[in-house]
C-alpha cells in the first residue's frame, strides 16, 4: 500500500500505456484529476505531483480511461454522464479541453451509477461501462458495450 500526500478521497486510477504515468480522481472539495510520474513504469512507491485537471461539470469520478495513444480521456462521472476529453500532448492533463459535444448521458441505461468502471479498447473504438442499476434487492450488477 501505497499513499499519495495530495491525495485525499480516490476515487478512481488510471496508468499510462508505458506505465510511467498515472492518474487519480480526487474528490475533497472539488473533483480534480491528478497526475503523477512514476520513476519506474507501473511501481507507485516512487512518484511526483505533476498537477491536476479540473472536470467541471463532473461530480465523483467512478471511472477513467484514455484512448491507445493516450490522446483522449474518458471520465465516467456520477451524473450518469460519460466524459471525453482533448489532450493536447499525449498522456498530459496539461491544456485538456472537452470535446464539444462529446458528453453523453448514460442514465437511461444505468438510472443510478453507484461504483462503476470504464474501460476504453480496441484501438478507441470501443467502451465498456460497468455499474449497479437501481432496483429492489439491491439492485442489478450491468456492463454496457459502446462503440465510438
Amino acid at each position: 500500500v501505497n499513499s499519495l500526500a495530495s491525495v485525499s478521497a480516490a476515487t478512481a486510477v488510471a496508468l499510462s500505456s508505458d506505465g510511467l504515468k498515472m492518474f487519480v480522481a480526487d474528490l475533497v472539495g472539488t473533483l480534480t484529476v491528478e497526475e503523477f510520474a512514476l520513476t519506474s513504469a507501473f511501481t507507485i512507491s516512487a512518484h511526483s505531483r505533476l498537477g491536476n485537471f479540473d472536470p467541471f461539470g463532473s461530480n465523483v469520478v467512478y471511472g477513467i480511461d484514455f484512448s491507445s495513444d493516450g490522446k483522449t480521456m474518458f471520465l465516467l462521472d456520477a451524473g450518469e454522464a460519460i466524459r471525453q476529453y482533448a489532450l493536447v500532448s499525449a498522456w498530459s492533463l496539461d491544456g485538456a479541453s472537452i470535446f464539444p459535444a462529446q458528453s453523453f448521458g448514460i442514465s437511461s441505461q444505468i438510472p443510478t451509477v453507484t461504483g462503476g468502471g470504464l474501460a476504453v479498447v480496441d484501438g478507441g473504438r470501443r467502451m465498456y461501462v460497468a455499474g449497479v442499476s437501481a432496483g429492489s434487492g439491491g439492485g442489478t450488477i450491468v456492463i454496457f458495450q459502446y462503440s465510438l
